[in-house]
Parts: C-alpha cells; sequence; structure tokens
C-alpha cells in the first residue's frame, strides 16, 4: 500500500508542476504581449528611410561675383512618418565615422585604430503628423581630409527617449557607443547652402539645438 501511494504522490506532484508551469507560461505571454502593445503604442514616430549621398552644392546667382558652388558635400537625410498630432524636443543625432588616412589628415591617433566619430544633432519643435524629413550634412573639406566613410548612424529621441535608429554599416548595432564622438565636425541644413533649398519639407529647430 505505501507503495502506491508513493506513486500516487508523484503523480499528484507531477500533475500540479504542469499546472503551475501552465499558469506561469501564461503570464509570461500576458506580460510579454502587454509589453508589445505598449511599445507600439509609445512609439510616437518611426524611420522610414535613411540615405547617406554625395550631393553637389547649389549655385546661386546674383548681382554681384561670388564663389560659384558645385563642391561635393556629404548628405544624411532621414525620412520619418509622425503618429501623434504634434510632437515637441524630437531629437535627431547624426554620427558619422571616418577610417582616416593619418598622414593626409595630419592628426595624431593611434594608427592601430585609424578612425574617428564625428557626430552632429538637431532639434525639432511643432512637428506635426504625417511624413516629415531631417537632414544632416558633412562639409566637403571635411571629406577632402578626413577620407573614407566608414559607417554612419542615426538615432532618434522624444523627450529623452530613444524611440528609433538606422545605421548603415557592416559593425553590430549600438558601434557609435564604441567610439568617444567629437562634435563640431557635421553641419544642420540652417548653416548649409542647402538652407533655402525645400524649406517646407523641414520642421522647427529648437533654437541652438545644434551645438553639436
Amino acid at each position: 500500500m505505501a507503495k502506491y501511494m508513493k506513486q500516487w504522490g508523484w503523480c499528484r506532484a507531477g500533475r500540479n508542476l504542469k499546472v503551475w508551469l501552465a499558469v506561469l507560461c501564461g503570464l509570461v505571454s500576458a506580460v510579454a504581449s502587454e509589453g508589445r502593445a505598449q511599445g507600439e503604442k509609445d512609439k510616437v514616430l518611426e524611420i522610414k528611410d535613411f540615405r547617406a549621398e554625395q550631393v553637389r552644392s547649389p549655385k546661386y546667382s546674383s548681382n554681384y561675383k561670388a564663389r560659384s558652388g558645385g563642391e561635393t558635400w556629404y548628405q544624411l537625410k532621414v525620412k520619418y512618418e509622425v503618429e501623434e498630432d504634434w510632437l515637441d524636443d524630437v531629437n535627431f543625432v547624426y554620427y558619422v565615422l571616418f577610417k582616416v588616412d593619418i598622414a593626409k589628415a595630419k592628426v595624431r591617433m593611434d594608427p592601430k585604430r585609424p578612425y574617428v566619430l564625428f557626430r552632429g544633432s538637431s532639434t525639432y519643435m511643432n512637428v506635426q503628423q504625417g511624413r516629415r524629413y531631417s537632414v544632416m550634412f558633412v562639409h566637403p573639406n571635411t571629406l577632402e581630409r578626413y577620407g573614407d566613410i566608414d559607417s554612419v548612424a542615426v538615432v532618434v529621441s522624444h523627450q529623452g527617449r530613444r524611440v528609433d535608429y538606422k545605421s548603415k554599416s557592416s559593425r553590430k548595432p549600438g558601434w557609435w557607443e564604441k567610439l568617444p564622438p567629437v562634435d563640431g565636425q557635421l553641419i544642420p541644413r540652417n548653416k548649409s547652402p542647402f538652407s533655402v533649398l525645400l524649406t517646407d519639407e523641414y520642421e522647427m529647430l529648437v533654437p541652438d539645438s545644434t551645438a553639436h
């Protein structure tokens, strides 16, 4: 009899374990579903396209002599979709990683790690629902001095919380966090020769938000 009672006890324990596992799996699934739903709800904007390409500076005509355009810039352009009616404090941080020709650039750095990471940012206000654009530029002289661009990325935040990012690189995501960034080398649209072009495509910049 004791033998059968022991077997019965093990069977009951096994069934109880299965019940608890089923309950636990249900809770985990519910939490995951709630997290996904909350994440979708909190995603106030989404990057739809990220392009990095060379562009020629525009040529403007005037009644006085000026230096002609046509120099090669590097443009980082983001197309994004805003889900809310209005957003403020929408911050775009751009990263450009150069593989430096040290002799040509005349800079001091470790020849085993000949990389420099440039960072620039723009913060927008009164951003309306719908499809919008953000852009950042690399000056022709920067391209000429520092050589080949290895990787580029953009990280978007709303009120200090990261909401999306895009990277064009063979490196792992987050590569821009591995090197100390250098500010002041990337140029926002309002400080570039492209500032008067397609003005209706771009949102209002927060004053002094392009200090990087």
